[in-house]
């Protein structure tokens, strides 16, 4: 039996809450409505296929396919998150934001709460989506690593308490202030190749 676009879309949006990446989804669902369209008798419920379907063997089976495959994508745009710091435009991206703060807080010590306030706003946007912003590459590592990933934020905050003396400190927070705007910078980056990428 031949499943109409409504029926197909029904397969979709039940994988939405369990598959992150659109395009393993749309694998996936393919899969279901090739073997429901097989299986399916002129005649018969889909609900109840689906359902039964959705409750067999087959689900978990093919979860765990899912997962392997979204074990590989990770690894594949994190890596390629990284391999940024590392590569020369990354190099003098993080030398032009580190210099950039550092000239910065020449001017004065109100810079420092300009720049916390500026990397809150790019994560803000990051997460909400404001100006098209969305990156699904922070999206995906808050549900793998929960907020772990804003630790070294909370570090640097908490650094100037703690060690107010501490001659290294300011450049401390220059360069670590400088790897975080180009840590967003290339998050943007790592999300444009999410929505390039097909397949990893």
């Amino acid at each position: 039996m031949k499943l109409t676009a409504e029926q197909v879309k029904q397969i979709e949006v039940l994988l939405a809450k369990d598959i992150f990446y659109k395009d393993i989804r749309l694998e996936m669902t393919d899969h279901i409505a090739s073997y429901l369209e097989e299986t399916l008798a002129e005649g018969d419920d889909f609900t109840t296929a689906l359902k039964q379907y959705m409750n067999s063997h087959h689900k978990v089976k093919l979860l765990t396919a899912v997962r392997e495959q979204e074990k590989i994508k990770d690894g594949y745009y994190r890596n390629y998150f990284l391999r940024q710091f590392v590569s020369p435009k990354g190099l003098l991206v993080i030398a032009s934001a580190t210099s950039t703060i550092y000239i910065g807080t020449l001017l004065g010590p109100w810079m420092y709460r300009v720049c916390v306030f500026l990397f809150t706003l790019m994560v803000i946007w990051f997460l909400t989506g404001f100006l098209g912003l969305k990156s699904q590459f922070i999206l995906r590592l808050k549900e793998e690593v929960q907020v772990y990933y804003l630790l070294p934020v909370l570090l640097v905050s908490q650094g100037r308490r703690y060690f107010e003396e501490w001659p290294v400190l300011p450049y401390l927070e220059i360069i670590g202030f400088g790897l975080m705007f180009t840590a967003c910078y290339f998050i943007y980056l790592t999300n444009k190749a999410y929505k390039t990428t097909k397949y990893a």
